[in-house]
C-alpha cells in the first residue's frame, strides 16, 4: 500500500511540473502578438504537445490513485481511469471525456483545423487540470494546500 502511495505521489509531482509548464506556455501564447504567424503556430503546436504530456500524466495519476484506493487493475486505460476518478470524486466534470477525445485526435491525426479546435478548448481543459491538481493535493497531502 505504501509503495502504491509513493508511486502516486511521485507521478503527481511530475504531473504538477507538466501542468506548470503548460500554464507558462499558455500565458506566453496569450501575450504573443499575431504579427509573426509562424512563431504563433509553433507556440500553438508546443502547447498542444504539452497538453498531451499533461493529459498522459493526469490519467496515470488517476490510475495510481485508484490502485492506492483498492481498485487494482480497474483503471487500465484513460477512459476507465477517468470513470473511476469521477466515481471517487477526485474529478467532477465529465468534460474529461471530451479532453480524452481531443488528446486522441491530436496524438493520431494532426491537421491545422483540429489544432485550432483544441486550442479553443484548451482553457477549459486547463481549468480541469488545475481543479484536478487541487483535488488530489487535498487527498494526497491533507492539511497542505
Amino acid at each position: 500500500m505504501e509503495h502504491t502511495l509513493n508511486r502516486c505521489q511521485e507521478r503527481f509531482l511530475r504531473y504538477r511540473s507538466a501542468l506548470q509548464r503548460l500554464s507558462e506556455a499558455i500565458l506566453e501564447y496569450e501575450d504573443a502578438t499575431d504579427e509573426n504567424s509562424i512563431i504563433k503556430s509553433m507556440m500553438r503546436d508546443s502547447i498542444i504537445k504539452r497538453f498531451e504530456f499533461t493529459f498522459e500524466l493526469a490519467w496515470k495519476v488517476m490510475k495510481d490513485y485508484a490502485e492506492y484506493n483498492g481498485y487494482e487493475g480497474m483503471a487500465n486505460s484513460p477512459r476507465n481511469a477517468i470513470r473511476l476518478a469521477l466515481q471517487m470524486g477526485i474529478i467532477t466534470e465529465t468534460a474529461w471525456m471530451s479532453m480524452l477525445e481531443s488528446r486522441n485526435t491530436m496524438a493520431h491525426v494532426y491537421d491545422e483545423e483540429e489544432a485550432d479546435s483544441v486550442m479553443d478548448d484548451l482553457m477549459r481543459y486547463h481549468n480541469l487540470f488545475v481543479a484536478f491538481e487541487q483535488s488530489l493535493t487535498k487527498s494526497l497531502y491533507p492539511g497542505q494546500q
